[in-house]
């Protein structure tokens, strides 16, 4: 839908179409994001029994536990800082490219798009928002669940325009009110709208620059994707094991609360009951009414129940296990991690990581091109042929490795011995300190040479 031949009428209905349309993502979202932050759906679990004709009927007197054991946002957490934690490299024939570019990455850009990266694993995508201040460019990350992107092409590559929700406290009189507005974002202008019970109404249209009276846009969209491949969110491939997991912990907690003896109460000759009385009574007061064939020796027995522990913690085992392997993060208590740390165990214990970070990292080197293109735009550098590639953050065997640089003397250029040895974390600054030390070892020669005379 090309966005520039709809008049203003059409333009309201469509945005109000892409919003509805986009509701329903807008949920799978949140519930990423929540899982992150503990915000699961064992929150909301109920004790539960059979009660009188098969139905089921709360009990709020036996204990309630609510678990969680978050394996999602741990494997987030993993994959974040396995590919994010360090600042990138940026490969470049254009020295000056590569210094405006080092400036411009700097702490806090790795930082926003940390946080970027975790929004694209909790809801299939992030945003970076880009402006400028005159001087020079600015960015921040906004939520995914707060915009509405309009592609103009299936393979959702490229923008046709972006509708971003925001919500404002305002007075109204001396009562203070939330509003809601909507912002569409195309190459030329931005478009405001008052957003009320899925209707939208104009306010106005505004520029994204102006000097004196006149109005200059970017000539693209100031906001940049970086999404999942298939737009897919991590936590479709684990939720129903997260859930199962956290049930499964919360089940065995309350079974150790339940009863201090774990025993029923075996009550003899008394008044029966009727099945769905007896399931009830069975959970809520763990007791059960027997009658003997000749309705003598009344009494009560206990019958012990035992917790198999060891069952719980196979269960539990081969969930988190299960939840690693389908959300690609490192299980650390497995075979791989009981043999000796040399180059290639590390790497098989990685292996699955290593496989989702080439598909995320290809996604963002794509969506990078497309921020080097608006660097131009507005700074009009000459940013072209630039690569970036990402570090890992690693486990590695040190003393493996500075062996390995050792025997690459004469075979590998200095230059990439250094790049990896373990002891770098700054390959500019380690060149300008051999540089200053051969400096000085040539200066202290000189001076023995002058002094021997």
């Amino acid at each position: 839908m090309q966005l520039s031949k709809l008049n203003d009428s059409q333009l309201v209905k469509y945005v109000e179409y892409q919003i509805s349309k986009y509701a329903e993502t807008h949920e799978k979202m949140i519930i990423g994001k929540s899982y992150y932050k503990y915000e699961h759906d064992v929150d909301r679990k109920m004790r539960v029994v059979i009660g009188h004709k098969g139905k089921l009927k709360p009990v709020y007197n036996l204990p309630n536990q609510r678990v969680k054991d978050n394996q999602y946002a741990r494997a987030v957490d993993q994959k974040v800082n396995y590919l994010f934690s360090k600042t990138p490299n940026i490969n470049c024939d254009d020295e000056n490219v590569v210094n405006y570019l080092t400036e411009f990455m700097n702490k806090s850009f790795i930082r926003v798009l940390n946080y970027i990266a975790i929004d694209s694993y909790n809801c299939g995508i992030g945003w970076l928002f880009l402006y400028t201040d005159g001087k020079e460019i600015k960015f921040k990350k906004v939520s995914p669940d707060k915009i509405v992107p309009i592609w103009s092409d299936d393979s959702h590559e490229k923008l046709e325009g972006v509708i971003l929700s925001v919500s404002k406290e305002e007075f109204e009189g001396d009562t203070l009110v939330t509003k809601n507005y909507i912002y569409l974002y195309t190459k030329d202008a931005i478009k405001t709208y008052k957003y009320d019970n899925g209707y939208l109404e104009h306010v106005e249209d505004n520029s994204y620059l102006t000097k004196g009276d006149k109005a200059y846009s970017y000539g693209k969209i100031p906001f940049v994707y970086f999404k999942m491949p298939m737009e897919q969110a991590l936590i479709s491939r684990v939720k129903c094991l997260q859930d199962a997991l956290n049930v499964l912990v919360s089940n065995y907690a309350d079974g150790m609360l339940e009863n201090p003896g774990n025993s029923i109460m075996i009550i003899k000759n008394y008044d029966g009951e009727d099945l769905g009385e007896f399931r009830q009574n069975l959970a809520t007061y763990g007791a059960v009414k027997v009658r003997t064939a000749d309705g003598s020796q009344g009494g009560i027995d206990t019958l012990e129940i035992k917790v198999n522990a060891e069952n719980y913690k196979i269960i539990i085992e081969l969930l988190k296990k299960a939840i690693a392997q389908n959300a690609r993060s490192l299980y650390l208590d497995n075979d791989r991690t009981t043999q000796a740390p040399n180059s290639l165990n590390i790497k098989s214990m990685y292996s699955d990581m290593e496989l989702d970070a080439n598909a995320l990292e290809l996604e963002f080197t794509a969506s990078f091109e497309y921020l080097f293109k608006f660097i131009n735009q507005i700074t009009k550098m000459n940013i072209k042929n630039c690569e970036i590639s990402f570090k890992r953050n690693i486990m590695v065997n040190d003393e493996s490795n500075v062996e390995m640089i050792k025997n690459s003397i004469g075979i590998v250029s200095d230059e990439t011995l250094r790049a990896n040895h373990p002891f770098v974390n700054d390959l500019e600054l380690e060149e300008q300190r051999i540089k200053k030390q051969k400096d000085e070892q040539l200066k202290s020669f000189d001076d023995y040479a002058v002094g021997d005379k």
